[in-house]
């Protein structure tokens, strides 16, 4: 909900709408009937508050299971504490649900056994105030964060499965799912458009891109983007991903 909470590690969430907001924009919650978000700094504010219970659902991020992690992860503002997002969160009355990115990062993770022990406590100290459902994710594409790595997907369904049966609740986890297929066919300008769209939203290898487009030879659209600085080419776990470039 609020966007400057600090530099937390990007989520990628794709089978989630997640629609970032400042306090300011609450009266566009009441007009939008169902809303997805990410957790706020202001959730401690009753008036912030009232404007989350105008959404069908509300998702509040939690990737810390402390408050020393939380500090790293999220460098928040000063003041501002786990504890505090917890006790807040079992204050809002419409639908909640708990997103977590499950990582690690140089010396950091939060996905060690001691990690999801706290991720549990905190869960379940929401829930048997509040109702939630969980949804776990992983950084399975690259970020601007050199030297994130994912969870497995085996690791992940093992957590998400540990964290439903110790809570009795619903736990879905992130899968990779194929992009939707567009059939039509473009001139290489509608082609170079679409492309730059679809890599605002997300980084993607070269079969993502060319079988969204029925797999269309994409070479030189690609070769004529970095040429013209629209696009970079990173490296991520062996695999050659394409970023769009943003101006600045």
């Amino acid at each position: 909900m609020d966007t400057s909470t600090g530099s937390s590690l990007e989520t990628i969430s794709v089978f989630l709408k997640i629609i970032l907001f400042k306090k300011a924009d609450i009266s566009i919650l009441q007009k939008s009937g169902h809303f997805y978000l990410v957790l706020t700094s202001f959730i401690n504010l009753p008036e912030v508050r009232d404007g989350l219970n105008a959404c069908d659902l509300v998702i509040a991020k939690i990737d810390a299971p402390h408050q020393n992690l939380f500090k790293k992860i999220n460098q928040p503002y000063e003041g501002i504490s786990l504890a505090d997002i917890v006790q807040n969160l079992k204050l809002i009355k419409t639908k909640l649900a708990i997103q977590t990115l499950l990582f690690s990062y140089n010396n950091l993770t939060n996905s060690d056994k001691n990690s999801i022990t706290s991720l549990i406590s905190i869960y379940r100290e929401i829930n048997n105030t509040k109702p939630i459902t969980i949804y776990l994710g992983t950084a399975y594409r690259p970020t601007d964060f050199i030297g994130v790595r994912a969870l497995g997907e085996v690791q992940l369904k093992a957590i998400a499965k540990k964290i439903s049966t110790q809570l009795g609740i619903e736990v879905d986890h992130y899968q990779e799912k194929e992009l939707e297929i567009i059939s039509r066919k473009f001139n290489d300008k509608e082609l170079r458009k679409e492309i730059l769209e679809l890599l605002r939203r997300r980084p993607c290898t070269y079969k993502d891109i060319s079988s969204r487009f029925s797999n269309a030879d994409i070479s030189g659209v690609l070769e004529s983007l970095i040429g013209k600085n629209l696009l970079e080419v990173r490296i991520h776990n062996n695999e050659k991903f394409y970023f769009k470039i943003e101006s600045k």
